[in-house]
């Protein structure tokens, strides 16, 4: 194993972990952590068995394996993307709600007559 699986396993290591410790804190979602975790355990695998990722990509209909972790690469960052998007939306959306209910209520207030 060279310097690079290691740093790239204690990287992953690092993943995994904060997955865990974010996914059992609620902060992260506990599919999108074990999904994580999931995509993780099959990186460290490939890692360690470079030649498994080629063979998997041919089984696959895929010629190499660098090409087969490209393939899901592009597809985990879409799928990223699209959440995040999807998210920000969403707090768009209620920012949008909470900024209108504020207006109304100033508007309210500022329309009660005041006792003098």
């Amino acid at each position: 194993m060279n310097v690079f699986q290691i740093a790239l396993l204690a990287a992953i290591a690092t993943t995994v972990a904060a997955s865990l410790v974010l996914g059992r804190r609620g902060s992260l979602p506990r599919g999108i952590a074990a999904i994580l975790v999931a995509g993780c355990s099959l990186g460290a695998v490939f890692v360690v068995e470079p030649d498994w990722s080629t063979g998997v990509a041919r089984l696959l209909g895929i010629g190499r394996g660098a090409d087969l972790v490209l393939y899901l690469l592009v597809l985990a960052t879409s799928w990223g993307f699209l959440s995040m998007y999807m998210r920000l939306r969403a707090v768009r959306r209620d920012m949008t709600v909470l900024v209108r209910r504020m207006a109304l209520d100033d508007a309210d207030r500022d329309q009660r007559p005041r006792n003098t």
